[in-house]
Parts: structure tokens; C-alpha cells; sequence
């Protein structure tokens, strides 16, 4: 599993579905804390120190989004 990949391919569903206002932190770290705390997702193995793959794809997916 990519853990780079699925953060970006998050990060790519909320920016297509307009999930959240994306100017606000608060809001974008609220989809990470719900990812890593589903229960699926700790059971495939994601912690939360890898909070930084979704801080790094949010990056990437908002530059090809020219946010």
C-alpha cells in the first residue's frame, strides 16, 4: 500500500466533491483525524504519525487543483 497515494487520492475526493471550505484548517484536519480514526484504516495499518502523508498530498492535489 502507497500511503502517499491514498492521502492523495483523499485529498482528491473532498477537492471534487466540495466537501469542506479548504481554507479552513481546523476543517481539513478534522478529514484527516476521521481517516485515521476509522477503524478500517487502523486495522490496514495507519497510525497517527502518518498524519504527514495527508499534510504533503494536500500540497500536491491543491497545486494540481491551482489552489
Amino acid at each position: 500500500m502507497n500511503k502517499s497515494r491514498v492521502a492523495r487520492d483523499l485529498w482528491r475526493k473532498v477537492f471534487n466533491d466540495n466537501l469542506i471550505k479548504l481554507s479552513d484548517g481546523d476543517a481539513r484536519k478534522q478529514v484527516v483525524k476521521d481517516f485515521l480514526n476509522d477503524p478500517v484504516n487502523k486495522k490496514s495499518g495507519w497510525k497517527a504519525k502518518d498524519a504527514r502523508f495527508f499534510r504533503l498530498g494536500f500540497q500536491k492535489v491543491a497545486k494540481e487543483n491551482k489552489f
